[in-house]
């Protein structure tokens, strides 16, 4: 996964394996913000391992762009983080699912990582 760092606190992140879709972090002293996550687990682990041990802070929000699997897939890596996305995200996240597409190798993590797509509180 490439990452770069925009400016001093504002990292931006392009994954190597699914069509270079991209996830930002805005870190402040305490706590940081994800902007979208990644879709396969490895990639979004690496950020949230960037994230606690690099810059020495935990994950307080999640901002999903959209409902789409490479931008929303990650939330469940950021447990004690608040989702936050349009009312519309998650009603496509609950509704859509996983798509034909992933659900071969979505078992397999699932399983690996013991985590859902999405909690919602």
């Amino acid at each position: 996964m490439h990452r770069e760092r925009v400016s001093e606190n504002v990292f931006w992140f392009q994954s190597e394996i699914y069509a270079q879709v991209t996830a930002g972090v805005v870190a402040g002293p305490q706590w940081a913000v994800a902007i979208d996550t990644l879709a396969l687990p490895d990639e979004t682990l690496s950020i949230r391992e960037f994230i606690e041990h690099e810059l020495n802070v935990p994950v307080r929000y999640v901002i999903n762009t959209h409902y789409h699997a490479d931008h929303a897939w990650g939330n469940c890596f950021f447990p004690g983080a608040t989702v936050i996305a349009h009312a519309r995200c998650r009603d496509f996240l609950i509704e859509r699912g996983i798509p034909y597409r992933w659900r071969a190798n979505f078992a397999s993590w699932q399983k690996e990582f013991d985590c859902f797509i999405c909690s919602w509180s």
